[in-house]
């Protein structure tokens, strides 16, 4: 299975909240994803939280938005918001 790949220069950064997000009309709501950065060529992997999470919310906030955490430490990123803009 390969992961879908976001481009970094999409994704919005809060510099002081050290958060990425991107609207959910460029890659959905999935489980797994990868972000490219256009600067370092780095690619990062993030995954869905899951219970064992402090940010975790059962209903997935009503399906406005979800939560991802890289697989890697990732000093300047903390974590990944993906939302429904629509």
């Amino acid at each position: 299975m390969t992961l879908d790949t976001i481009k970094l220069e999409h994704c919005k950064f809060d510099k002081a909240r050290k958060v990425l997000s991107i609207s959910s009309e460029y890659i959905g709501m999935p489980s797994k994803f990868l972000v490219k950065s256009h600067h370092t060529g780095k690619v990062i992997e993030f995954a869905a939280i899951g219970p064992d999470d402090s940010m975790f919310d059962e209903d997935h906030w009503d399906g406005e938005m979800m939560i991802y955490r890289s697989l890697v430490r990732t000093p300047n990123v903390e974590y990944m918001v993906i939302f429904n803009e629509y």
